[in-house]
C-alpha cells in the first residue's frame, strides 16, 4: 500500500475519532461500525504481510534478523492485548456486558505500547514522510479514554493497529536480505500436459531461469541424493514397474547467500508411464 493510501486511512481514523466523540450515537450507526471493522481488517492484513516478510527473512538469516523479529513480535503481542481490552469496553457499551478491564489498566498498556514503538524507531530519519505518518499515528495525547463510548473503541483499535503497522514496516525496511548471484540463464518450457490427443491443443508456459553454475546444491528424491554439476541437478528415476501416473516429492538444499544454515525448497516430480 502506498504512503498516500495509508495516509488516507489515518485521516479516516482521525475523522472517525472526532465523530465518535459525540455521545448521541444510536443503533442506526451500524454502517459506521461496519466501516471501522473493515478498516481494522485492512490494517491487520497489512501488518500480517509485514510479519510474514520478517519471518521469511528470519529463516534466511537468523543472526541478523533475530533482534528485529523480537521487536516486531513484541509489537504484535502488545497490539493484540490492547485490541482485546478495547473490544471488552466496546462490548460493555453496546451489549450490556461488564468490561473485564479498567481504564487505568488500558492507560498503562497504551503507555508501554507507545514507549515500545518509540524505542523501535529511535534511529529513524525524522525528515522522511513515513516518520511523520508514524509520529501522527503514535500521538495518543488527544485520546480521552474516560470519555470514549461505543464506536470510539473501534477507532482506538484502528489507531493502535496503525501504529503497529508503521512501526513494523520501518523495522522490516532495516532487514538486509541475502542475494543470490547468477551467471547463466536458461529457458524452461512447462507443458500443460505431457500427452496431447490428435486434434488437441498443446499449451505450455515459457519462462527464464537464472542460476549460478559455480554453486553446488543437493536434491533429495525418495532415497536418492543428487549433487548438482555446473549448476544443474540430473535425476534418473528407476525403471517403472507399472503403468500410470507417478508422483514424487523432492527437496532442494542450497547454501544460504547470507552464510547461515541451508535453504530448503520442496518440489514435485510428476510423469506418466505408458505402453
Amino acid at each position: 500500500m502506498t504512503k498516500v493510501k495509508f495516509h488516507l486511512i489515518l485521516i479516516l481514523i482521525s475523522i472517525a475519532f472526532a465523530a465518535c466523540s459525540d455521545k448521541k450515537l444510536s443503533e442506526k450507526d451500524r454502517s459506521e461500525i461496519s466501516t471501522l471493522k473493515n478498516v481494522n481488517r485492512t490494517l491487520l492484513s497489512l501488518s500480517e504481510h509485514i510479519h510474514t516478510g520478517i519471518l521469511m527473512a528470519f529463516e534466511e538469516n537468523r543472526k541478523q534478523v533475530s533482534p528485529i523479529k523480537e521487536k516486531t513480535d513484541s509489537m504484535k503481542v502488545a497490539t493484540a492485548e490492547l485490541y482485546t481490552l478495547c473490544e471488552e469496553f466496546f462490548a460493555a457499551d453496546t451489549g450490556g456486558v461488564k468490561a473485564k478491564a479498567d481504564i487505568s489498566e488500558l492507560k498503562r498498556n497504551i503507555k508501554c505500547f507507545s514507549d515500545m514503538a518509540k524505542h523501535s524507531l529511535s534511529d529513524a530519519d525524522s525528515s522522511k514522510s513515513s516518520y511523520k505518518l508514524w509520529k501522527e499515528a503514535i500521538d495518543f495525547s488527544a485520546v480521552q479514554l474516560n470519555e470514549l463510548h461505543k464506536t470510539d473503541w473501534l477507532v482506538l483499535q484502528n489507531k493502535i493497529q496503525s501504529v503497529e503497522y508503521l512501526t513494523c514496516r520501518y523495522l522490516h525496511s532495516k532487514v538486509k536480505r541475502g542475494r543470490f548471484l547468477f551467471n547463466n540463464l536458461k529457458v524452461i518450457v512447462v507443458p500443460e500436459t505431457r500427452r496431447v490427443k490428435a486434434g488437441g491443443y498443446y499449451r505450455a508456459e515459457i519462462f527464464p531461469i537464472s542460476y549460478d553454475t559455480t554453486k553446488t546444491f543437493t536434491v533429495i528424491i525418495d532415497r536418492d541424493t543428487i549433487v548438482s554439476k555446473n549448476g544443474v541437478g540430473t535425476y534418473l528415476a528407476p525403471p517403472a514397474e507399472s503403468l500410470g501416473l507417478v508422483r514424487k516429492q523432492g527437496l532442494l538444499l542450497i547454501e544460504n547467500p547470507s552464510g547461515y544454515d541451508l535453504l530448503k525448497y520442496p518440489f514435485d516430480v510428476e510423469y506418466e508411464v505408458v505402453k
